[in-house]
């Protein structure tokens, strides 16, 4: 009962914002119009692209901004329901919280923790978990064991519900003894206070050529794939 409630309460909040963020954007639509005019292959006149690009927003209920980078105005309106748009927007964000992601399923994305456990236990090949730790924790000692017992300079500390790289740090073993570096400063393990319950793993050194993509993050390659009522799996 209890679940249920909450499933509700977040539901309802979505619904909100989603139409508080839907009708900002709405507001939007004629600077989009303007920028898709500048594509010098579109033949679409004014008034017709005005056409599409509301028919994406209403009938589809899609932020239109991937019309001119999916060149749609080629492509036919019946295909059109096999493009998506950019996951960051209202609708498709929406879409996928409810359809993909429900509120009682989420803490299999969100938990980092649990999630290492799952893919574990699945066969997956993971780096190497020492421990999770927190700040009503004797953290530091922590780890300062854990780099006992591990052969690597780095450790990475990331917060067990973070999102998008923010709080994380790199634990480094130095001559001077352990110092914790973040996005802004370096510090002796001492001074360090940790803010949020925290997934400790060792740190993942990717290959050069994987590098010289972006050497500031673990660089993915990502394969999207839909499976359609039928049961059949589109890549």
């Amino acid at each position: 009962m209890v679940g249920s409630l909450k499933s509700l309460k977040h539901s309802l909040k979505s619904d909100l914002r989603f139409n508080y963020k839907r009708a900002r954007f709405v507001l939007e639509l004629p600077r989009y119009i303007k920028k898709v005019r500048t594509y010098k292959d579109c033949t679409k006149s004014g008034l017709n692209l005005a056409f599409d690009l509301l028919t994406l927003f209403f009938s589809y209920r899609i932020y239109p901004d991937h019309y001119g980078p999916c060149r749609l105005w080629e492509v036919d309106k019946e295909e059109w329901k096999y493009y998506f748009g950019s996951n960051f927007h209202p609708p498709q964000s929406t879409k996928l919280l409810q359809n993909v992601q429900p509120y009682e399923y989420r803490i299999i994305f969100d938990d980092k923790y649990l999630t290492m456990l799952l893919c574990r236990e699945m066969g997956f090949r993971m780096p190497h978990t020492y421990g999770v730790t927190g700040p009503g924790e004797n953290y530091r000692d922590r780890i300062k064991e854990w780099f006992q017992m591990s052969s690597s300079e780095t450790l990475i500390i990331k917060p067990v519900r973070g999102a998008r790289g923010s709080d994380i740090y790199l634990a480094r073993k130095t001559d001077g003894g352990i110092v914790i570096q973040s996005s802004e400063s370096v510090q002796p393990l001492d001074d360090f206070e940790l803010r949020e319950r925290s997934i400790v793993q060792e740190m993942l050194i990717q290959h050069p050529r994987m590098s010289a993509i972006s050497p500031f993050s673990v660089n993915t390659i990502r394969i999207v794939t839909m499976i359609t009522p039928e049961d059949e799996t589109i890549v």
